[in-house]
């Protein structure tokens, strides 16, 4: 990722890093690269919600559609086929709480990196631009994605 972002005169451009910086060693050669923030958007969201929505969702194996048993992002299965449907191990809830786990240890080390960032559990985007002005806006994770939009277009549009 840091070649890329390199390879490009990065002051002639904006972009966009999603998950990115994750760990504190990608955040240190983040800093090396002297591009600065200029907006963050945290997606703030319980342990909870999101256990509650990734053990939800289920596969159907006979048309590769996703579903979610509360309809959460993804559509309501139908009645008639909810006996096929399926579980991958990773949404299993031990699973969703192990990968919470390592992103929160992860993470822990990243937020340190940005001292306007207080406790963010879920990153969703980093704008990247050569201005050193820092915004950073929060959203509730526990909304609809399409409810979260408006919010991060006025939000992008005024950075």
């Amino acid at each position: 990722m840091i070649e890329t972002l390199r390879s490009f005169d990065a002051s002639q451009k904006t972009f966009l890093l999603d998950g990115y910086p994750r760990t504190n060693l990608q955040a240190e050669r983040l800093k090396e690269t002297g591009i600065s923030l200029k907006s963050l958007i945290v997606v703030d969201c319980s342990d909870e919600e999101l256990l509650r929505r990734a053990t939800g969702r289920r596969i159907d194996p006979v048309n590769p559609t996703i579903y979610h048993l509360e309809g959460l992002v993804f559509p309501k299965p139908p009645p008639d086929i909810l006996d096929r449907l399926v579980q991958r191990r990773d949404d299993m809830a031990d699973r969703v709480q192990q990968r919470l786990s390592q992103y929160r240890e992860e993470n822990e080390d990243v937020s340190s990196h940005f001292e306007h960032v207080e406790s963010a559990l879920m990153r969703l985007l980093l704008l990247l631009s050569p201005l050193t002005v820092q915004q950073v806006l929060h959203v509730d994770g526990a909304r609809e994605p399409e409810e979260l939009l408006p919010d991060i277009l006025v939000f992008l549009a005024d950075s």
